[in-house]
């Protein structure tokens, strides 16, 4: 009975512990309930923000996406949510976001939007009309102040693809 407490707590840390190749916990699809907690409440946070009268904002995102959301990825829903939180996480303690969006975002190259409240989209220098966009895309996209983080959560009508981590840049 004493040899169980040391082999769980082994166990556990080992769980805990960075891989080899150095990833962490969480990258390799194990939460940490703080950074979920944490991603949940910035969420929370940026749907309770009033929108501002811009005409146009300029965007940059990370998409993490999962299987079945009409991308490549293979992720679980449960494994998405857990990178989406590591991911901000990781920005909010300084990390460069357009380097995480390189070796992390299931968009297309660039991930970076132009988009408009009423005109015309020009979709050859990537800007869209906010309506073309999913609905959490652009309705965090006016919520945030230029260098600001937020995050549109999975949901099967406003987010389809699965979280978007956006950085307004303009």
């Amino acid at each position: 009975m004493k040899m169980i407490a040391p082999l769980l707590l082994l166990a556990f840390s080992a769980c805990a512990a960075p891989a080899v190749d150095g990833t962490g916990p969480e990258d390799r699809g194990v939460p940490a309930v703080d950074d979920l907690t944490a991603l949940r409440h910035a969420v929370a946070g940026l749907e309770a923000r009033v929108e501002h009268d811009a005409p146009r904002v300029k965007v940059e995102h990370i998409l993490i996406s999962f299987a079945g959301t009409g991308t490549s990825a293979t992720r679980t829903r449960a494994e998405a949510e857990a990178l989406a939180a590591s991911l901000l996480a990781r920005i909010e303690a300084g990390e460069d976001f357009s380097t995480l969006k390189v070796g992390h975002s299931d968009d297309g190259p660039g991930g970076i939007y132009t988009m408009v409240q009423q005109g015309p989209a020009d979709r050859e220098n990537l800007i869209f009309s906010r309506r073309s966009m999913v609905a959490a895309f652009g309705n965090t996209g006016w919520r945030l102040e230029v260098g600001q983080v937020g995050v549109a959560q999975y949901d099967p009508q406003a987010s389809k693809y699965g979280w978007h981590i956006i950085r307004r840049l303009e």
